[in-house]
């Protein structure tokens, strides 16, 4: 079995993200886009490639697990840290984001992953995001939400592929999920890894991450 390390940016990174949770009545711990990757809040979440093109996809299989935590916090409330949020099983992986809109539709599921580019689903407004700047989708000095939605639609046309996953082991937490310090990090992988590219664990790695950090150590 392969498993990966994922981060992502959660909507609660930023004052105008928390902002969007108190108002939307969002879980401050969703990705902060305007296209949830992944959509923690669907029983099927998809990982497709509207993020980090091509870099994890490619190595998914059926079966395969993603751990996602976030990026890195610092606070003047806590050391630098992580937070743990969900582990994720590969239950197929299909070619295109009209496939996987019709995987959803065939299994009577009426709520599309909200990162499938399709009819079914559309882009959040700027206001629901963290709103954080990126040359990508910036508009004299501002984000474009017409902008962002496009870089998002050239993607999943040049990367198609999508991941449809369930949540393994009930591992999902969107409302305080668990911090994973510094010293884990180093007791886990002798350093503290990079994951912009998405790192696969080493068998002893996942064995430690999931004593230190799943279950909690003395567990």
């Amino acid at each position: 079995m392969n498993v990966f390390l994922n981060s992502y940016h959660p909507l609660c990174k930023t004052k105008k993200g928390r902002q969007a949770a108190k108002c939307c009545d969002y879980p401050l711990f969703v990705d902060g886009s305007i296209r949830r990757e992944p959509d923690f809040e669907n029983l099927n979440p998809a990982i497709t490639n509207l993020c980090r093109p091509n870099k994890l996809i490619k190595r998914l299989e059926k079966g395969s697990l993603v751990v996602y935590m976030t990026t890195i916090f610092n606070s003047y409330k806590q050391n630098k840290h992580w937070r743990l949020v969900a582990v994720l099983e590969v239950e197929t992986i299909v070619d295109s984001h009209k496939d996987a809109e019709k995987w959803y539709l065939d299994h009577h599921k009426e709520d599309v992953s909200q990162n499938i580019i399709c009819d079914s689903t559309e882009a959040l407004s700027i206001e629901s995001t963290s709103q954080i700047p990126n040359k990508h989708y910036l508009k004299n000095g501002k984000i474009d939400q017409n902008k962002w939605d496009k870089l998002y639609q050239n993607r999943a046309r040049n990367y198609p592929k999508v991941a449809i996953c369930n949540i393994w082991n009930n591992i999902m937490e969107l409302s305080e999920p668990k911090t994973i310090t510094r010293d884990d990090m180093i007791e886990i992988f002798d350093k503290q890894p990079g994951t912009q590219n998405p790192r696969k664990f080493k068998s002893d790695e996942w064995q430690k991450f999931q004593k230190i950090v799943i279950k909690g150590k003395g567990s």
